[in-house]
């Protein structure tokens, strides 16, 4: 499970590493075990070359029997922390294997349902079956369904995580956060004296990294630039494996954490072709689906993060170090973020938020489009060449 949390954390951090360099959005946030979910399935119905990019980019060629431990992860998490819904969508008369039905139900639960060819009532049907799968968060999830869709690989990803110890919101006041263009925004900032925190500095990274805690063995770490400047290149310098090995026993202390409602949604089509996946946009070999040819003709990730008082609704180097203690927490400026599984090590959301509180303001548009609100999915675009 440990090596599982590493390739996750990898994969995780390369494909955001991508996104922060194509999108112009403030805000970014990615579920790396949705998207791992759907491409792994995608895995189960491709060979050769297709196959082992795959389980490369996936990080997997260190784990045995990848489908095995994926399906152990999803019975631990969905007993106890978050909810995972998978499911195939078929136009009807497109033939499609058996044993890659079979093993999309043994390995992901994902039973498979019949498209009606009729574009209205296929796209009210996915709708509705998104918007269940999300208690109601999503409820327009596509406008409708491309003509030359034959198969739609589907997943969603529910996580409400409570803060191990909650905040008084009769304490959230308005404070400032600091921008990066040195502007600043009021936001409502959720205050506790003495909240247990696990943290340190890296003078070298120029970075200050806290854990908070949430029940069920879950964490949300923030990592931000000491100075207010430059935070993707901060991450695109981060080691996170690395990083989180470094932490220490939790101390009380002060700490302000602004309240958040953010959406993102985007097309991952070109990141993963940045990451070398491009093949499966121009020629991949998904035999193990159909004797058709196919091609992957998008990959749609939804999100939406909501950080309050009650909690979140929605992912090695050899030396001794000597950190600064920490004084305070107070996170008043951007900063990259982490929600993970402790035991595992699996991150289930990544995100950096630079603006606090973009619904107040224009986002720009750009090629990708991600939504982020208490839950995560994706669906992957499956077409004839």
């Amino acid at each position: 499970m440990q090596r599982l949390g590493n390739a996750i954390t990898n994969f995780g951090m390369d494909m955001f590493k991508e996104i922060l360099q194509e999108t112009t959005k403030p805000n970014v946030i990615i579920s790396p075990l949705s998207i791992v979910l759907g491409l792994a399935q995608l895995a189960l119905g491709s060979v050769n070359q297709t196959e082992k990019q795959l389980q490369k980019n996936l990080h997997f060629n260190s784990l045995n029997c990848s489908h095995r431990v994926l399906r152990t992860a999803i019975d631990i998490f969905t007993k106890n922390i978050l909810s995972i819904a998978s499911t195939i969508y078929i136009k009807k008369g497109f033939h499609i294997k058996n044993p890659f039905l079979e093993e999309s139900v043994k390995f992901y639960k994902s039973r498979p349902q019949l498209l009606t060819g009729v574009n209205a009532e296929d796209t009210k049907m996915i709708n509705k079956w998104v918007e269940q799968m999300t208690g109601g968060k999503i409820k327009t999830f596509l406008n409708e369904v491309p003509s030359n869709v034959v198969l739609l690989l589907l997943n969603a990803i529910h996580f409400k995580g409570l803060w191990k110890v909650q905040f008084d919101p009769r304490a959230t006041s308005n404070d400032i956060f600091y921008m990066e263009d040195g502007k600043t925004v009021q936001v409502e900032m959720m205050q506790h004296p003495k909240y247990p925190i696990s943290g340190f500095h890296d003078d070298d990274l120029q970075i200050e990294v806290a854990r908070l805690s949430f029940k069920q063995n879950i964490s949300f770490i923030v990592v931000k630039p000491m100075v207010n400047t430059g935070l993707n290149n901060m991450v695109q310098k981060l080691k996170v494996t690395e990083l989180l090995s470094r932490f220490y026993r939790a101390r009380p202390m002060p700490v302000k954490v602004p309240k958040l409602n953010i959406d993102f949604d985007l097309d991952l089509s070109q990141a993963l072709q940045s990451l070398g996946l491009g093949s499966l946009f121009m020629n991949p070999n998904l035999s193990k689906i159909s004797s058709e040819p196919l091609i992957v003709s998008g990959v749609q990730h939804k999100v939406t993060l909501e950080l309050k008082e009650e909690g979140v609704e929605a992912a090695a180097s050899t030396g001794i170090a000597v950190s600064r203690s920490f004084i305070q927490c107070n996170i008043n400026r951007p900063f990259f973020f982490i929600i993970r599984d402790d035991i595992s090590g699996i991150p289930l959301f990544l995100g950096t938020i630079k603006d606090p509180k973009p619904r107040f303001r224009k986002e720009p548009q750009d090629k990708m489009e991600v939504n982020l609100e208490r839950m995560r999915k994706m669906e992957m675009l499956i077409v004839p060449k």
